[in-house]
Order: C-alpha cells, then sequence, then structure tokens
C-alpha cells in the first residue's frame, strides 16, 4: 500500500505542477487548448492545482499510517469519479485517443487499486479507530 501511495502522489503531484506552470503543454499532451486567458487559469486550476492536490492527499496518506484509510478513500472518489465521467464522455463521442485510453487506465485503475487496498484493510487497523 505504501508503495501504491507515493507512486500516486508522485503521478499526481508531478503532473499537475506541470500543468500549473505550462498549461499550454496540454495543446500537445491531450489536444485541450484554452482559447483566452480564462481558460489557460481554467486548465491552471484544474488539471494543475487539482491533480497537484490529489498527489497531496496521496502523500499524507503514505506519511502517516492513520491517514492512509482517508488518502485511500480520496482516490476512489476522485479517480473513480474523474474516469467514470472520462469514460462516459469517450462513450457518448465514441473517441477514443491515445491520451484518453491512458487517462482511463490511470484513473480507474487507480481508483480500483485504492479499493482493493481498503477491502483489506481490518476494521482494527489503527487508521480506522484514531478516524472515529
Amino acid at each position: 500500500m505504501q508503495i501504491f501511495l507515493i507512486l500516486e502522489a508522485l503521478g499526481w503531484f508531478g503532473y499537475g505542477i506541470l500543468c500549473l506552470l505550462y498549461p499550454s503543454m496540454l495543446i500537445q499532451v491531450a489536444g485541450i487548448q484554452a482559447l483566452s486567458v480564462s481558460g489557460l487559469v481554467e486548465l491552471s486550476a484544474m488539471y494543475g492545482g487539482l491533480e497537484a492536490a490529489i498527489g497531496v492527499i496521496a502523500f499524507l496518506g503514505w506519511q502517516s499510517a492513520p491517514r492512509s484509510r482517508w488518502a485511500l478513500w480520496s482516490l476512489v472518489l476522485l479517480c473513480g469519479g474523474m474516469g467514470s465521467g472520462r469514460l462516459l464522455a469517450t462513450l457518448f463521442h465514441m473517441h477514443l485517443s491515445l491520451y484518453t485510453a491512458g487517462a482511463l487506465l490511470f484513473e480507474l485503475g487507480s481508483a480500483l487499486v485504492a479499493w482493493l487496498f481498503l477491502r483489506r484493510m481490518p476494521v482494527s487497523d489503527p487508521a480506522v479507530t484514531s478516524q472515529r
């Protein structure tokens, strides 16, 4: 679980910081382009700030056993939500790019692995009892 959380932290935080600092890179990577300064701000916030924050959540879970359950639930909900939304949009638009396929695999895979780790946590785990 610790390896999973630190890999999630590095992946989300690293990509988030790149998107925060260089939102225009999303043109080459994902085909996403801002048409105004407001659009650049939005890309920086959603692809930069939000994804970096997900990385921080995973890092906090890796750093502290009592927070690991909270971090795993956060990953289930956030990654599951993004992945589900992306899957529905992919099906609706009948379009699957290499970027979208990779993002689907990462997001839904992250949610699934986090959920599997949660299922393996015993109820008597300190991460559970300290949050009550």
